[in-house]
């Protein structure tokens, strides 16, 4: 039996892997010539150099050095003949076979023009190769060769400067003033080409001559790149020689005779006594200086690396990166808030602003760290049968002493995701992570089971790895009372019940101090949203979330301030998609103008119960029918929009997937779904259509998630869940950009416009009317019931902090708190509260270690390093009243309670 038939359409173009592998890499002949040799060879020492002030404060691969040198009509031909050369190579060594091609572009020092060419090359398509970029100087110091040459040039010029007195050289007419360097390009092995010798320490026949009667002596280089200076020869100074005036021989005995007439006064006795003290005094100190204080003080150099580079992590292992996109890790030990890291050629660096327009969120949930969802980590729940969720499974583990108790939680923070995860993250040619983190991260109240505030050094640790990988992070508050499947499974108790007010006033509190950690300067570039919920449910009502909304809004805007760059986009879950699908007209319109929100959607699409359904690939053309037209109508009405979850999984098939007491909707074989091992490549493309026609219609998700634990038995138990396991085996795209475009191969539509497609192209009409809607049954994803208007690509200004981002216009129809809250059973007109008297909380700043090595001998060393700017809380925490005696806070529905416990 085969459950999923051979996918329909031609066999999927040859991935990134299969392609041969041209690598495009910088490097300054300062440095000495790359090793291998490559086969092209580029010189851009003949095109302008950027101003001294650009070229010391920015690299070619800063954007406004790479704008100010291609403004430069010369240079913009230079880059085509480059491109024209090497489309010509690569031809010849696809007739060939070769499989891998090397091309050097070099200048002075392999900083500044090399580096902007090679990353303006980066962004131009090879057909048929696979493109990496890298670049071998842009952070080096200068090397031994480079500080001989200076050395050397030095001397040239103390050479060229003539006596005091005597004859002096008079320019040579002859002199050409032209540098001396080889054509634009050069082949290797080209029986055409100019060979330009390679500059080795050994070899000096490059360098200037120091001896001042050489005949001829090649230009020297400046100190400053680019720039050159000629000697004068030797037989100038020779026919100039005639004319000058020989000095006289009696100068000597002249001063001879003046010193033994000179006799000291008191004024000349005063000035030499002064003179051997300052002598003295730097007889003792320059040693000191040079000896001890200087090699303290010296920058340890910048960690960085491409594909194949080695990474060593905090515990001194070693991994190899790899990552055929282009992306580099950046490990400053001296600056460890350093943001220069990039996790593809196509993304931004971290120091660079994301442009939520033009830049797309390709990302990935890290569920089941730091919030446990009983079908990512399976092998808890087994241990323990009992526990259902993360507070039965709390209560039992710290109850078995003999198994370390909750100590367990800290080793599985610390080992389910590692450095190595999140290299592998980047390697995937993803961009963000979403990374749930549950409240008691910061602190729990009394009689709530949860390991207190031992997470939070692990959580900034994930955050300095996607640092130094080039990740951004979307920082979710995931559980709490308000959550029915993590934390506490069973009735809500957020904006619901007599301890809803009270709920929401912790939550508040919260997420004031989250975003006052990550509206600092060391992590607003890792950090640029913040989600302020995780699955609201529907019973807490439409009218009450929206007040809650607005009133978490102002908050955070109370604590960063409004405007582009002040603290991070607020991320709102639609929150009733997964319960009923959400309707557009319950956010149209609302929180119009608030400063910088992002929509967080998510579409639900019932599991297939059939072995049958899914044959009929009726799901994957469903998707690319309404969902990128949803996305791209919220994208127009509301701002900016991306899905929070997705995955491979159109079964209900897994290990606790519905639940650790819940069964599978399943009427086929889930044995079979659950064994990835034995997916043949039909089933593998299935899926990967399956994958790609989501991440194709939403353009900007989160899919769930990165990793799925193994269970007792050593397997994982939920493959299709595991982005990790499909990305490896093939059931999702090895490059999630491969996905663009292929809505339009299963609607049969016209062929995509050329080039990369910013946004969802599985769209039937940009302004389709929903008056014929999908039949939901199969796919569980409805279509609009207004017209949905078409997005441009542009977002209104108030929507990316521009002008008129505020406080929502309609943010007086909410008032906070709400009006009502449901099932609240109380004789008193005001609900319970807590007392704002606590001692205000600061989320600590992370731990470094420092690796060095002394005496052949390695060496760890832990220093706290502290942030700039880093305030103490601003607001009270809120605390339970003295003398109050509150219901359950996780379980109060139904409770009747008639104190008056409210804030003070």
């Amino acid at each position: 039996m085969n459950p999923v038939p051979t996918s329909p359409h031609s066999p999927p173009a040859p991935s990134y892997d299969e392609l041969p592998k041209l690598t495009i890499t910088s490097f300054g002949r300062r440095n000495g010539p790359l090793v291998p040799e490559p086969a092209l060879t580029f010189d851009m020492r003949r095109l302008p150099n950027p101003p001294k002030h650009v070229r010391t404060s920015q690299s070619g691969l800063h954007k406004p050095l790479q704008e100010w040198l291609l403004s430069n009509p010369e240079v913009q031909s230079t880059i085509s003949d480059i491109c024209t050369s090497i489309d010509g190579y690569l031809k010849e060594a696809l007739d060939h076979g070769e499989e891998s091609v090397t091309v050097g572009v070099c200048c002075q020092l392999g900083k500044h023009r090399s580096v902007a060419v090679v990353e303006t090359l980066s962004r131009r398509k090879f057909e048929g190769w696979n493109v990496v970029v890298s670049h071998r100087d842009v952070f080096q110091e200068k090397t031994k060769v480079g500080r001989e040459k200076d050395r050397q040039k030095a001397k040239a010029a103390r050479d060229r400067k003539p006596p005091l007195e005597g004859p002096t050289a008079a320019p040579n007419s002859t002199t050409s003033h032209d540098l001396d360097i080889p054509p634009p390009y050069y082949p290797h092995n080209s029986t055409t080409s100019t060979s330009y010798p390679p500059f080795v320490a050994s070899d000096r026949s490059s360098e200037p001559s120091s001896h001042p009667d050489s005949d001829t002596r090649p230009p020297i280089a400046n100190a400053q790149e680019g720039r050159s200076e000629t000697n004068v020869s030797s037989s100038d100074t020779t026919a100039n020689s005639t004319s000058s005036t020989i000095p006289s021989t009696k100068a000597p005995n002249t001063i001879l005779a003046r010193l033994l007439r000179w006799r000291p006064n008191r004024k000349s006795v005063l000035i030499a006594g002064l003179v051997i003290l300052v002598v003295d005094f730097l007889a003792i100190f320059l040693p000191i200086y040079f000896v001890v204080v200087k090699p303290r003080n010296a920058r340890r150099p910048v960690l960085i690396g491409g594909d194949g580079s080695l990474v060593v992590m905090d515990d001194g292992a070693q991994f190899v990166y790899q990552n055929p996109f282009g992306g580099f890790w950046v490990y400053d030990p001296e600056d460890p808030y350093n943001d220069s890291a990039r996790p593809n050629s196509w993304t931004p660096p971290l120091n660079t602003t994301w442009n939520f327009a033009t830049h797309r969120i390709h990302g990935v949930n890290l569920a089941g760290l730091f919030v446990l969802d009983p079908f990512v980590t399976p092998a808890l729940f087994q241990k323990y049968p009992s526990a259902v969720d993360e507070w039965t499974l709390s209560v039992v583990m710290a109850q078995d002493t003999q198994g370390d108790g909750l100590i367990q939680l800290e080793d599985h923070y610390r080992t389910f995701i590692t450095e190595v995860d999140i290299a592998q993250i980047a390697s995937a040619g993803l961009t963000w992570v979403r990374l749930p983190i549950g409240f008691w991260a910061i602190e729990t109240f009394q009689d709530e089971p949860f390991l207190p505030r031992v997470s939070w050094k692990y959580i900034v640790r994930i955050l300095q790895w996607c640092r130094k990988y080039g990740l951004r992070v979307n920082l979710v508050l995931a559980s709490g009372p308000w959550v029915a499947k993590c934390g506490k499974s069973g009735s809500v108790n957020f904006l619901n019940g007599v301890m809803g007010m009270a709920n929401a006033q912790r939550t508040l509190y919260y997420i004031r101090v989250l975003a006052e950690f990550v509206s600092q300067p060391e992590w607003t570039n890792v950090v640029p949203v913040l989600t302020i919920l995780d699955h609201p449910s529907q019973s807490i009502g439409v009218e009450q979330l929206r007040s809650f909304y607005v009133e978490a809004h102002r908050t955070i805007r109370e604590t960063t301030g409004f405007g582009a760059g002040k603290g991070p986009y607020v991320a709102l879950p639609d929150g009733f998609s997964v319960e009923e699908p959400l309707k557009p007209e319950i956010f149209d319109g609302f929180l119009n103008g608030a400063d910088r929100v992002v929509v967080e959607k998510r579409f639900y699409t019932p599991p297939v119960r059939e072995e049958t359904e899914f044959a009929s690939n009726t799901t994957t053309k469903d998707i690319c029918s309404t969902v990128g037209t949803q996305m791209n109508s919220s994208r127009s009405r509301f701002g900016v929009t991306a899905a929070g979850s997705f995955s491979a999984a159109f079964v209900d098939c897994g290990l606790f997937v519905n639940g650790v007491r819940e069964n599978t909707t399943y009427r086929g074989d889930c044995v079979y779904w659950n064994k990835y091992d034995v997916y043949d490549w039909q089933v593998a493309n299935s899926v990967r259509d399956y994958v790609a026609a989501q991440m194709d219609s939403l353009s900007d998700y989160f899919f769930y998630t990165w990793k799925i634990g193994s269970a007792e038995n050593g397997t994982v138990m939920a493959p299709l869940w595991s982005y990790e396991l499909g990305w490896r085996n093939g059931w999702i795209p090895h490059n999630p950009r491969e996905a663009i475009g292929i809505c339009e191969s299963i609607l049969h539509s016209p062929p995509a416009p050329t080039g990369d497609v910013p946004y969802a192209t599985g769209l039937i009409s940009s302004t389709a009317s929903a008056s014929t809607a999908v039949d939901t049954r199969s796919s569980g994803i409805p279509t609009p019931t207004v017209s949905s208007p078409s997005f441009d690509g542009r977002y209104s200004s108030w929507m990316t902090g521009g002008e008129g981002a505020f406080l929502a216009t309609g943010a007086s129809a909410y008032p906070w708190p709400p009006r009502s809250i449901s099932n609240t059973f109380s004789a008193q007109t005001s609900l319970p509260t807590y007392a704002v008297t606590g001692t205000p909380i600061t989320l600590p700043p992370p731990t470094f270690t420092f690796i060095t090595t002394v005496k052949k001998s390695i060496v760890v060393s832990m220093t706290v390093m502290p942030m700039s700017g880093f305030p103490p809380g601003k607001a009270l925490a809120p605390t339970p009243s003295s003398g109050c005696n509150y219901p359950p806070a996780w379980d109060a529905q139904g409770v009747i309670f008639t104190q008056s416990c409210t804030r003070t």
